[in-house]
């Protein structure tokens, strides 16, 4: 018995990718084969996540990894499809660069944050509750893709343009009701609206 568990011991070390050897970052792999980042004790502020650690492609931001960490700007690269939930919350990022690759998008993700404009690629299917809460967002462009922008996403913002896909549905909470009300006016149109003087126009 004790020789059965030695081994197993052994193996474990063995997997490649394993926090140790992940420099700056702390890292589990997970059933697919890929890298989920856990955590960070780097020092720097302007942080490119990198596309693979020790050749192994990072496909997933796990939750809390980045929170609290004075960050100034960050870039996800294409190969991450996941980013959980809180887990570049509480920064400063006032630069967000978010790569095609990327489907999801966690729970106040980026809440707490100095963001005014936001990217969506066109590759996200789901924003879920929060993630853009509490930044100074003036502009955000969304995918079609994405089918539903869920509650309080953008809530506490400062929006005055828009770009949205096409029959994307929209809540309330994340966004005023004169935008909301013209936005379903005009048929939830694809475009870009913008207000001026108080007025939501699509242009």
């Amino acid at each position: 018995m004790k020789t059965a568990v030695f081994v197993i011991f052994l193996t474990v070390l063995a997997l490649p990718g394993f926090a140790q050897d992940a420099g700056d970052f702390t890292v589990t792999q997970n059933t697919s084969g890929s890298v989920v980042i856990t955590g960070y004790r780097g020092s720097a502020k302007d942080l490119a996540i990198p596309p693979a650690i020790n050749g192994i492609p990072v496909g997933a931001i796990g939750r809390a990894a980045f929170r609290n960490l004075a960050l100034g700007s960050v870039t996800i690269p294409g190969s991450v499809s996941f980013i959980g939930d809180l887990a570049f919350a509480d920064n400063e990022l006032t630069g967000l660069v978010l790569n095609e690759g990327l489907t999801v998008i966690g729970i106040s993700a980026f809440a707490n944050n100095k963001l005014t404009n936001v990217v969506i690629p066109d590759s996200v299917t789901a924003i879920r509750y929060g993630a853009f809460n509490k930044n100074p967002v003036t502009a955000i462009s969304i995918s079609s893709r994405v089918a539903a922008i869920m509650p309080r996403v953008f809530s506490k913002n400062a929006l005055s343009e828009i770009t949205i896909g096409g029959r994307t549905e929209v809540y309330i909470e994340n966004f005023e009701p004169a935008f909301v009300n013209y936005y379903i006016s005009r048929e939830r149109q694809a475009g870009t609206y913008v207000k001026t003087d108080g007025v939501w126009k699509l242009r």
